[in-house]
């Protein structure tokens, strides 16, 4: 049951980029929105797969500029599965988690999620000592 859910969860989910991205449809892609994010609340918190569908939704939440529920998926997909990640995925969420807060001008935050990506170590170091550069001249400003 619970890959069905994932799958049914993920599809809306990826339908609903590709259409607000696209421009294909708008109304459409907030409708499937809405449904993956309806249908993600009633996923079961011990289902194996809650982690990579909430970094999967947090990109969504982003999407439809759902900056507060966008944070707080990343961050539960770190939580459930910081352990059990890659050194590059657990960075790459990371990143996310920092490129969201840089974006709000939440420097201190922002910088700290980058250190973790770099200590995880994330394989795009390039770009996170070019984010650290980014945020620290930000705070000057």
């Amino acid at each position: 049951m619970s890959s069905k859910l994932y799958l049914e969860i993920d599809g809306k989910r990826s339908e609903a980029i590709w259409r607000l991205t696209s421009k294909r449809n708008v109304e459409v892609g907030h409708e499937l929105a809405t449904d993956a994010r309806a249908m993600f609340a009633t996923m079961p918190e011990t289902d194996p797969k809650r982690g990579e569908l909430a970094a999967s939704m947090a990109e969504l939440m982003l999407e439809i500029g759902e900056l507060r529920d966008a944070e707080a998926l990343i961050k539960q997909s770190l939580d459930i599965d910081h352990g059990l990640l890659t050194p590059n995925i657990l960075g790459t969420r990371y990143m996310f988690l920092a490129q969201l807060l840089k974006n709000q001008a939440r420097w201190d935050e922002a910088e700290d999620y980058v250190q973790r990506a770099i200590s995880a170590p994330f394989g795009e170091i390039e770009l996170a000592h070019e984010m650290i550069r980014e945020i620290r001249e930000a705070k000057l400003r």
